[in-house]
C-alpha cells in the first residue's frame, strides 16, 4: 500500500462541499501492478467556512430631510450563494409610522458580496423637535445555515432634526 498527499486550499468562502475524482492512469503503473476496479476514488472536500453578519456601524445618523436612512450589513467572508437577512426595527424616541417607515427589512447579499446597504424611509415631519432614534436588529432565527449574527446584531439609527424655528413679526 502506498499513499500520497493532495494539497487542499482553504478558499474562505461559504459553499457546499466539493468533490473531485482521483484516477490511477493505465500505463503509469510498473510492470506486474494492476489497478483495482476502475482505479478511481472520489475525494470530498468538506467546507468548514462559516460566516458572521453584522451592521457596518453600531450607530448611524441621518438628516430628517434626506428621505431615507441607508444602513449596511457586512459579512465576514463571501458566500457562493445569496445570503438573505431579515432586519426588524424597534422604536425608541422615534415613532414607527410617523418618523420612519417600519420594517421588517429584507436584505440580500448576493453571492460574492461582503456588504449590502438597504433603505429605511425617513419622514420629514416639519416639527421642531429633538433628534430621535430607533434600533435595527438582525433576526438570528431567520439566518441561513452556518451564518450567525456577530455580537448583539443591533444598530441605533438617529434621525437628526433639521427643522428650524420660523419667527413672524406682526
Amino acid at each position: 500500500m502506498a499513499s500520497f498527499n493532495v494539497s487542499i486550499n482553504d478558499d474562505n468562502i461559504l459553499e457546499n462541499d466539493e468533490d473531485f475524482i482521483l484516477t490511477i492512469m493505465r500505463g503509469t503503473l510498473p510492470d506486474g501492478v494492476t489497478r483495482d476496479g476502475d482505479g478511481q476514488a472520489t475525494v470530498t472536500i468538506v467546507d468548514d467556512d462559516d460566516v458572521t453578519v453584522r451592521f457596518s456601524e453600531t450607530t448611524y445618523s441621518f438628516n430628517e430631510g434626506t428621505g431615507h436612512a441607508q444602513p449596511a450589513l457586512v459579512v465576514s467572508n463571501p458566500s457562493s450563494t445569496d445570503i438573505t437577512v431579515l432586519v426588524r426595527d424597534t422604536q425608541n424616541t422615534a415613532t414607527r409610522g410617523v418618523d420612519y417607515n417600519s420594517g421588517p427589512y429584507t436584505v440580500t447579499l448576493t453571492a460574492g458580496m461582503t456588504m449590502a446597504s438597504f433603505n429605511v424611509p425617513i419622514n420629514d415631519d416639519d416639527i421642531l423637535e429633538n433628534d430621535e432614534d430607533f434600533t435595527l436588529s438582525i433576526r438570528s432565527d431567520t439566518l441561513p445555515n452556518r451564518v450567525t449574527r456577530l455580537g448583539s446584531g443591533r444598530s441605533t439609527v438617529t434621525i437628526v432634526d433639521v427643522d428650524i424655528l420660523k419667527w413672524t413679526c406682526l
